[in-house]
């Protein structure tokens, strides 16, 4: 065995022990499936595709129901980002009359705008962005959807095609990339919806995705270039007619112990009262604040406790509501 075989074994080896207790954390945690959810799918580009349907509680509001998709992280799985969020997107939903979707990526990857050639989606060119207009689809035939509140959000890979659905998906009002920020391969090919609700939240000292922008690296491995994220944020302050952004704030550390801070900006005088907002957590890594721990801190780094990410997300798609009216 060379060099370079025994060091990946070895790395391999090591993530596999400090990953087990997680692991056994997460099966503990794991959400069950009950009748208000439903596994559903759907023929595309000649596969069988899947996506966990979490089924809407009582009357629908009388101007339909906002639809948010939540997307799983390369090597992820819809339950998986249902307990990474900790079911909180349900328990929203549930109150404000929503849809959730949790869909599952071809062999848990998305083709989601950057050259990656170790991913399958993207050296086969799966059309992502053509399954999420088929499940809006084929949802809306069902349920009564309300074609302005259509949103998507998700955790790096995820993000990324979160992103990537807002620059080339029309029919979505808005993203939320977590971990995850424009990529040089997908902005010539960015043109988003005037008016875009948009959300950027990134840890400083993401070990994968470089808050500063340049290579994706996954365990040595390069997974594509990610622009800057101040940059990211620019480029759709001005897609959606906004102002330069109001001064940055802090959000209150309401848990001094998890060694984070975090800050916020948001744009000003944006077309049809869109957000544009970009959150940057120092001391932050490749992590969904407010979320489970999904991996140790010497991997993704640290997550912070300050804030519920996924109760911010919610209160931008309710805010949108009034809008559209």
């Amino acid at each position: 065995m060379n060099a370079s075989k025994l060091y990946f074994t070895l790395l391999l080896l090591l993530l596999m022990f400090m990953t087990a207790p997680i692991s056994c954390a997460f099966r503990r945690a794991r959400l069950p499936i009950t009748d208000r959810e439903q596994w559903r799918t759907l023929e595309h580009g000649n596969r069988q595709r899947r996506f966990l349907l979490h089924l809407p509680s009582g009357a629908p509001p009388a101007d339909g129901r906002p639809l948010l998709f939540v997307l799983h992280g390369g090597g992820g799985t819809a339950e998986h980002t249902r307990t990474l969020t900790r079911g909180r997107f349900e328990t929203l939903a549930d109150a404000g009359g929503g849809i959730i979707v949790y869909p599952e990526g071809v062999e848990k990857g998305w083709n989601d705008g950057r050259v990656d050639v170790r991913a399958l989606a993207h050296r086969e060119n799966i059309d992502d962005v053509g399954f999420f207009q088929a499940m809006i689809e084929v949802l809306s035939v069902e349920f009564p959807v309300d074609r302005h509140r259509i949103y998507a959000t998700g955790i790096s890979n995820g993000g990324f095609m979160s992103v990537r659905l807002a620059c080339q998906a029309p029919q979505f009002r808005g993203a939320f990339a977590v971990a995850a920020q424009l990529s040089a391969d997908l902005a010539p090919n960015c043109h988003p919806r005037p008016a875009l609700d948009i959300g950027i939240y990134v840890g400083m000292d993401d070990p994968l995705v470089p808050y500063r922008g340049g290579q994706v690296r996954v365990f040595g491995t390069e997974r594509g270039v990610a622009l800057p994220a101040e940059e990211s944020f620019q480029f759709f302050l001005r897609s959606s007619g906004c102002s330069a952004g109001a001064p940055e704030t802090p959000i209150p550390d309401a848990d001094p112990e998890d060694s984070t801070t975090a800050f916020v900006r948001r744009g000003e005088g944006c077309s049809g009262g869109a957000v544009v907002e970009l959150i940057r957590v120092v001391g932050g890594g490749h992590t969904w604040p407010g979320a489970m721990t999904y991996l140790p801190e010497m991997i993704v780094g640290r997550t912070s406790r300050d804030f519920s990410l996924s109760d911010r997300i919610w209160a931008i798609i309710q805010r949108s509501r009034t809008s559209t009216e």
